[in-house]
C-alpha cells in the first residue's frame, strides 16, 4: 500500500496527495483576487487552505451585500415612504440620518411614522 508520504529534509512527513490536492485546488479556483489571497498566505495543508478560501469567498461576498444595501439606503427616491424596511434601515444608520437632517428639511420630516387611517 502506498500512503503518498514523503520524508521532508526537516524530518517532517509530507503528504504528496495533500501536495497535489491543495495545488489542484489553487488552480482551479476562478477568482483572481481569492487565488492571490491564498498563494500569499503561509498556510501549507489543504484543510487550512480551503478553510482559508471559504471564509475569504464568504466575506467578499458579504462585503457586496453591504454595498450594495449600503447604496439602496442612499437612494431614498427609490422607495416609497410607507415602506416600513426602508424606514428601518435608515433608522439603523446614524450617519445617514443626520446627513438627511442637514440635506433638506422635507426628507428629514419623511423618516417620522405617518399616523394610520
Amino acid at each position: 500500500e502506498c500512503d503518498f508520504v514523503a520524508k521532508c529534509e526537516c524530518d517532517k512527513t509530507l503528504s504528496i496527495a495533500d501536495i497535489f490536492l491543495r495545488a489542484q485546488f489553487i488552480r482551479g479556483l476562478r477568482d483572481n483576487w481569492l487565488r492571490e489571497h491564498i498563494l500569499q498566505s503561509n498556510l501549507s495543508s489543504f484543510d487550512e487552505i480551503l478553510t482559508k478560501a471559504i471564509a475569504l469567498e464568504a466575506s467578499k461576498t458579504e462585503s457586496k451585500q453591504l454595498a450594495q444595501s449600503q447604496n439602496n439606503s442612499s437612494n431614498p427616491s427609490s422607495f416609497s415612504h410607507n415602506d416600513t424596511s426602508y424606514t428601518n434601515k435608515v433608522s439603523s444608520s446614524s450617519s445617514h440620518i443626520s446627513r438627511s437632517r442637514s440635506k433638506s428639511n422635507h426628507r428629514s420630516n419623511s423618516f417620522r411614522p405617518r399616523p394610520t387611517p
